[in-house]
């Protein structure tokens, strides 16, 4: 739209709405579109499968998948409903409006608004909008990614995930190394079980472990607990979704393309051969995929302390 010389594009950000003013919208959105490089995560993941440090690949592969899916969902998100002016959505959209949305996607939700003929948000839709440029048997494409990216909506809202996340990118709060997890009978109380008699659950050379912060009692408590949380990988698996995510990226930037005015020859998708490819991760995960351990401590046991006791406690320390 414009008004004179001066141009404008009205667009929601989940159900907030916001206007983009210019004088040459459609030049802007070609030079971010120009700029956007979905091979630098196939290139990360190539340079980490290069090195023999297999531990350290595997905490960087891990942060790959945790960064390119939040890419993914984010470039999803913008292209259906800004698809004129992605970057300002990108701009404008917090995490918590994105999972906000990829929640509202699992649940088909009929309430969010985009910028294109979808009754809907469902992730059939989605990819048969992103993917009806394909000229090829387009069925088990669309079927194929729609189920993936259901999966990766799961992995994207699971709390543990979102723990492991924060951790990792906001410096040394996680450490590398997977969890065996074995029972036994301990002789006496005091003596434990010894190794040889312990029965295996399960194990993991790959994965991390953090503590995670949790308020003793209701969601805004000052008085905190830590909880020792481990989580298991598997190395395959990670590269495999990571290989998935790369080529979905790219499908989503073609489309966004072609809507801003390429020529569908200048753009190219990546597609499976078949469906199997889209099932191959799940294939790969740890029989035990996950352990907190912590002392369970109640508002009952502690010195409840409020927000003034604190100030008190802490200004007191220091005169």
């Amino acid at each position: 739209m414009s008004t004179g010389q001066m141009q404008y594009i009205a667009f929601l950000v989940n159900q907030e709405p916001y206007c983009l003013w210019g004088y040459d919208l459609k030049e802007q959105s070609r030079s971010y579109l120009k700029g956007l490089d979905p091979d630098y995560f196939k290139y990360c993941l190539e340079t980490h499968l290069e090195t023999e440090d297999k531990k350290r690949a595997s905490v960087a592969i891990r942060i790959l998948l945790h960064q390119s899916l939040e890419t993914l969902f984010t470039t999803i998100f913008a292209f259906l409903q800004a698809p004129h002016c992605p970057y300002a959505w990108i701009n404008k959209c917090t995490t918590y409006e994105l999972r906000n949305l990829v929640r509202a996607t699992n649940a088909s939700s009929t309430e969010i608004r985009t910028a294109f003929a979808l009754e809907k948000l469902d992730w059939e839709d989605i990819s048969r909008l992103i993917h009806s440029r394909l000229r090829s048997d387009k069925a088990y494409v669309i079927s194929g990614y729609a189920q993936l990216w259901r999966r990766l909506a799961n992995d994207f809202l699971n709390p543990l995930h979102i723990d492991e996340y924060n951790a990792f990118k906001h410096g040394f709060r996680a450490h590398s190394g997977g969890f065996k997890l074995a029972i036994g009978k301990q002789p006496s109380q005091s003596i434990p079980c010894p190794e040889e008699e312990m029965i295996a659950l399960g194990e993991s050379q790959f994965g991390s472990s953090y503590y995670r912060i949790a308020p003793v009692h209701g969601k805004v408590d000052r008085n905190l607990m830590a909880e020792h949380q481990s989580i298991n990988w598997s190395i395959e698996r990670d590269i495999l979704l990571n290989q998935l995510i790369w080529t979905s990226l790219n499908n989503v930037i073609s489309t966004m393309k072609i809507v801003n005015g390429w020529e569908s020859s200048e753009c190219q998708y990546q597609t499976p051969t078949d469906m199997d490819a889209f099932d191959a991760p799940w294939r790969h995960s740890p029989s035990i995929m996950n352990l907190r351990v912590g002392h369970q401590i109640t508002k009952e046991y502690i010195d409840h302390f409020t927000k003034e006791d604190l100030l008190k406690k802490i200004y007191g320390e220091q005169s």
